[in-house]
Formats: structure tokens, sequence, C-alpha cells
């Protein structure tokens, strides 16, 4: 379902026809659960939230920015009842976390200031295998991006599993571009690394 359709779909959702709002339900439900167990493990928790999501998106429709799409109008209406529900000290994404951060990537796998190819790497990543849904390695990968400092976790989990827009994060948690752009670069380069020491000692193994 493309977003123009699934806008559509909105729009009938919220002119009362059921099978509308039932399938909306069904394609964005596993999204908005992800979505909230970022701040909340309890499904039990999260589930009322997600309800009081689905009631005021059809109460309003007309609210509706069109130059976002339905699913990312519905995390950050879900996201803001979330964050309400958790209080400030959980909710906050410290921007203090950002300043104090180690570097992603580890100083001696790029070449050394004076070397010719200063900045290059020094120590390529390695490749492997395509990661398949319901294989060791996505699980593998899900338990590392767990581990990621919750800041990162948010941003990765955001952009990159559920494919929110720059803009729409930035509307939904207030979080800048470029600190976006920051906290994905660490994320993804912390989950690259694991996975890459993971494929490193699956290879060792197998010798």
């Amino acid at each position: 379902m493309s977003s123009v359709e699934s806008d559509d779909g909105a729009r009938l959702a919220g002119a009362g026809e059921e099978s509308a709002f039932l399938a909306l339900v069904e394609r964005y439900h596993g999204t908005l659960s992800r979505v909230a167990a970022l701040w909340i493990e309890d499904p039990a928790q999260v589930e009322p939230l997600i309800e009081k999501t689905w009631r005021s998106m059809l109460y309003r429709l007309d609210r509706f920015d069109a130059q976002h799409s339905l699913k990312g109008w519905l995390c950050s209406v879900l996201i803001a009842f979330v964050l309400e529900s958790v209080g400030p000290e959980r909710a906050e994404l410290k921007a203090a976390e950002l300043e104090c951060e180690q570097a992603a990537v580890p100083a001696e796998r790029f070449r050394p200031a004076g070397d010719r190819w200063e900045g290059h790497w020094s120590q390529p990543p390695t490749n492997w295998p395509q990661v398949r849904a319901g294989g060791d390695v996505h699980a593998l990968m899900q338990r590392i991006i767990d581990t990621l400092p919750h800041a990162q976790r948010v941003v990765l989990v955001l952009r990159d599993v559920e494919q929110l827009t720059a803009p729409e994060l930035e509307s939904a948690l207030g979080l800048p571009e470029d600190v976006q752009r920051k906290l994905l670069h660490q994320a993804r380069s912390r989950v690259r690394g694991a996975l890459e020491q993971h494929h490193e000692q699956r290879k060792r193994s197998s010798t």
C-alpha cells in the first residue's frame, strides 16, 4: 500500500468506513507497538496508548499534515502519548549524552595523521551474508540494537527500521536533523561492528 493509498484509507476511516479503519489497524499496529516499546516494555501499558492513538486519528484527521506520511503522523501522535505517560526523566533524550559519546569506530581502524591516505580505512569493514528476517543474524542484530544507548536506539529504530523521515522524527521528538545524523551514524557503526565481530568469529570457528 502506498502512502497515498494509506492516506485515502485514513480519510475513509474517518468518514466511518469500518473496513478501511480495520485495514489501517492491521497495517500499522506492529509499527506502533515497536515504537512504544522504545520507552515502555510492558505490552499491557502499551495497548491503551495505541488505542488512544487510533481514537485520536479518527477525531483529528482535519489536522493531518499531508507533507508527512500517515505512518509518520500516527507515530508522532503515539510518541506524544508515550512521553506523557513515562514522565520527563524517561522521555528526555539528553543532549549531553551526545557530547560524551566515544567515537563510533575506533581510531586505529583508520590511517593516522601524516599518512599518505590519512583518514582512510586501515582495517576496512568486512562483509557478511545477507540478513534475513527470522534468521540467526537478524536475531543477533535485534539483540545488538536492544543494547544501544537509548537515544541511538530510538533514532536507529525510527529512521532505519520504521523508515520515518528526518522531518517526521524532528516533529515527533524535537531532534534536529544534524543531531539525528550523529546518533544514526553512531548506532549504525555499533551495530555493524558487532555484526562484523560475529562474522569473524564464525569464520575462525569454521576453519
